[in-house]
This record gives C-alpha cells, structure tokens and sequence, in this order.
C-alpha cells in the first residue's frame, strides 16, 4: 500500500478563536478507493521534514487551495517538504498552489488570470507524457494564478500547456516531480491517476 504524504491548508471557523489544519475529504475518498494510505501533515510542526520520514511515505502531495502568501505557517511548511523531498529524492507531486511554489522555488514567475476558476479546458500534452497523461484531456480548473509561457523556473520542462499557452504541467528532467495546475481530486476523476501516481512514487516517469 502506498504511503500518500498530504500537506493541509489552515482554516479558521467562525464564531472562536481555533484555527484547524484541514483537508478537503475528495483527497483522502480518492486515495482510499485507489488502495492507498494518506497521511496528513500539520503546519504547526518545528520539523515538518522530521514527520515525513516518520511516516516513511512513498509520495508527497503539495496540495491546492489558497493562494501562495494566505498563511505564513502553511507556506514554511510546504518549502520546507519541498526542499526535504529535493534533497532526499522524495517523490512530489504538486497540485495547482503546490505547482506555483515549485515554480517559485526555481526563480519562475505567475501572472494573473481570470476565467479559470470554477470551469473545464484542454490542454496539449507533449508526445512522451500522453501514455499518462492523454493528449489533449479535459481538465479542471481553479485557479487566479497562471504560469506564462517564459514564466517557467530553472531546469523545470513544461509536459502541458493550456489553449493560450500557460503552463498547465511541469516536471524536473531526473528528479520524480511532477507538478499540475488541475486537481486530480475533483471532477473531471481521471483513472489514468492512480497509474501517474503508482508510477511517480516508483520514480517511473518518461
């Protein structure tokens, strides 16, 4: 059983002071049904890379929601993963908000964009990433925030990119990353996920 390490975002419930590190249940429903153990990570941690090791976890989800800045815990504990995962070989895959922090871990840059919350798009695949990821699949979208097409970091390869040629999905030639502006937990469920996922976490990516 794969062990699926999740970072969580912070939430404040109205009506008491009490701020909660939360996830949304499509996450922990999906991967549950696909055979794999998800594993939560808190923002509170002194050593956030520490608990990662602990739970001896195959994969490291950085997940979405929020934009980059929303909370200062949520954001050192999510660089601190990602450089743990760099340094270590971790393998990652990061959602939406994870993939504009990857890109800003490497020196890119995001613009602003309107229209891509709450609606659906193609995006074109390059040739040796369809196997997995299709080669012009429907995909959701959430998002204020766009990688343009000279926006991408260091060493980061573009995989996909939407009709006005944002960047919609990059990796890091020998490193097991992959990073997509989609969400893989919400509708449009794609099966061919599970597979992305089995394989990210073997380091068996094109």
């Amino acid at each position: 059983m794969l062990r699926i390490a999740l970072t969580t975002r912070v939430t404040h419930p109205q009506g008491y002071a009490e701020p909660r590190d939360s996830l949304a249940q499509d996450w922990t429903s999906l991967l549950d049904g696909w055979g794999m153990l998800p594993l939560l990570v808190p923002n509170t941690l002194a050593n956030p890379a520490g608990w990662v090791t602990a739970l001896v976890a195959d994969l490291l989800i950085l997940t979405g929601g929020e934009d980059l800045g929303s909370d200062e815990s949520r954001d050192r504990t999510e660089q601190a993963l990602l450089e743990h995962a760099l340094s270590t070989g971790l393998s990652v895959l990061a959602v939406c908000r994870g993939l504009q922090l990857v890109n800003r871990h490497f020196g890119g840059t995001l613009e602003r964009v309107k229209g891509h919350v709450a609606s659906r798009h193609s995006v074109r695949v390059v040739p040796e990433w369809q196997d997995l990821l299709g080669a012009e699949p429907q995909v959701n979208s959430y998002h204020n925030w766009a990688i343009p097409p000279h926006g991408l970091g260091r060493g980061l390869r573009s995989v996909a990119c939407d009709p006005e040629g944002h960047v919609e999905a990059f990796t890091f030639p020998g490193i097991a990353l992959l990073a997509v502006m989609w969400h893989p937990e919400r509708p449009i469920i794609r099966l061919q996920d599970r597979e992305l996922l089995q394989r990210l976490a073997a380091k068996d990516l094109p």
